[in-house]
């Protein structure tokens, strides 16, 4: 199965890896990784590493496929409140690759022209990322997020985040 043209990125929990090693992942700062999973009409699977390693892909590649067909997705949009402290942004989505659109250089340009160069996010899941300017009170940002954050939190700098994935060509 060419499974290029269906791979989309998405964050998940590094201690996922202890029950589940097979799963193919890129790194990300904190107890983030990134998966790929094989989207298919109603439903989704994990990209493991026998079906990756058939594939002849790099790693790189196939960050750059899963990047390109996230681009394609129809939803998500990110909207931004000026409260007391600072700006603060959210991106949402009806898909489940909220989260996993702080991976695009676009979305991330977004969020910088609006909140600075380097700016906090949060990802308490990947439905949800919450992004704020490194000068807001970090108070109003836990508030905002809610119990969502308090029962997995998995927080990144985005000074810090894609240094470890290289661009690659998606061939086909």
């Amino acid at each position: 199965m060419d499974f290029r043209a269906a791979v989309l990125p998405q964050f998940f929990p590094a201690h996922w890896l202890q029950d589940t090693p097979e799963i193919v992942f890129a790194d990300f700062p904190s107890r983030i990784r990134i998966d790929y999973i094989v989207r298919e009409e109603g439903a989704y699977s994990y990209l493991l590493k026998e079906q990756f390693s058939a594939s002849g892909l790099t790693i790189e590649a196939l960050h750059s496929c899963a990047l390109g067909n996230l681009r394609k997705l129809p939803s998500g949009r990110i909207t931004f409140a000026n409260v007391a402290g600072g700006a603060e942004g959210v991106i949402s989505s009806e898909d489940n690759f909220a989260a996993a659109r702080l991976l695009l250089p676009a979305v991330r340009a977004e969020f910088a022209s609006r909140l600075g160069e380097e700016f906090l996010a949060v990802l308490p899941h990947r439905d949800e990322c919450f992004c704020w300017s490194q000068t807001a009170s970090s108070i109003r940002p836990a508030k905002s997020i809610g119990a969502a954050a308090d029962s997995m939190p998995m927080a990144a700098r985005t000074s810090e985040p894609f240094a470890g994935i290289q661009r690659a060509p998606c061939a086909r």
